[in-house]
């Protein structure tokens, strides 16, 4: 009797503690990936394309294609001078100019870009003309008329002054 109630007490206590073992590496399973999970967002997130931003001066500029520009800038973590190529594309923002032919050698940007897919590629360039390329010099024929102008105007208020009367004039 009682190698009666051992055939039957084995078997269900082996399920019992089968249960309590499965139940348990369910548990650490679901504990594990618990935990796991903010570890892979951060992974994910470094991993994502990370906006980076320079200033700097436009060394060349390639509007063929995609076009793409060539800048020189001062990196303060290396403590260097650099220059990066940055591709543009129909996403690429552009400010104070209105397509990548705008832009010209010895204009100042700021670019924000992105590595992807082994190049950089520009969210947006923010162009600084060059002080002396915002004015355009003179035609020389409008430099003669602006220089004619000025002489004239002169020889007018040479007139006029010798017009008015003078300041001893005693009633």
């Amino acid at each position: 009797m009682k190698s009666e109630k051992a055939y039957v007490l084995l078997p269900i206590m082996a399920a019992l503690a089968f249960l309590a073992v499965s139940a348990s590496a369910q548990d650490t399973q679901n504990a594990v990936q618990s935990a796991a999970a903010p570890v892979n967002e951060q992974v994910a997130k470094t991993m994502a394309a990370e906006d980076l931003s320079i200033y700097g001066e436009v060394q060349s500029v390639n509007a063929a294609g995609i076009g793409s520009l060539t800048v020189q800038y001062y990196d303060y973590d290396s403590d260097d001078e650099k220059t990066i190529t940055v591709v543009l594309d129909a996403n690429t923002k552009l400010e104070n100019a209105n397509s990548i032919a705008d832009i010209k050698k010895g204009d100042w940007a700021d670019v924000t870009y992105s590595a992807v897919g082994g190049k950089n590629a520009a969210k947006s360039v923010i162009v600084e003309k060059e002080e002396g390329a915002a004015a355009t010099p003179a035609a020389p024929e409008q430099a003669a008329i602006q220089e004619q102008t000025a002489v004239q105007g002169q020889a007018a208020v040479a007139v006029k002054e010798e017009a008015s009367p003078s300041a001893d004039v005693s009633y």
